[in-house]
């Protein structure tokens, strides 16, 4: 039992890293595209080439190994997951009587 929720618990952080990477790598390119280039050893471009190329090997190691369907399928999940439902409540389900 404690092995199970272990491997849960790395296939849990394993989402979340896989999801932000690709998020963030999105966001830092959309932020970032249009910058003042200072030449030829532009740190800024050098990381824009490095978040172009995280989220290519990210998107071809997708493409090959399975179909687009259960990788959105695992996300929604996975984002599902990080935040449960909110339990309403109720004066029902609080067993709350209403006698006068």
């Amino acid at each position: 039992m404690k092995a199970y929720r272990l491997k849960k618990s790395l296939a849990a952080i394993l989402c979340v890293c896989f999801v932000m990477a690709s998020f963030l790598s999105v966001f830092f390119i959309i932020t970032h595209e249009c910058h003042d280039c200072t030449g030829n050893d532009c740190v800024v471009c050098y990381q824009l080439e490095n978040a172009k190329s995280t989220l290519q090997q990210l998107c071809t190691g997708i493409a090959n190994n399975t179909s687009l369907l259960p990788v959105l399928a695992a996300l929604i999940l996975c984002i599902s997951a990080c935040f449960p439902e909110k339990k309403t409540a109720s004066l029902v389900t609080l067993k709350i009587r209403m006698d006068n």
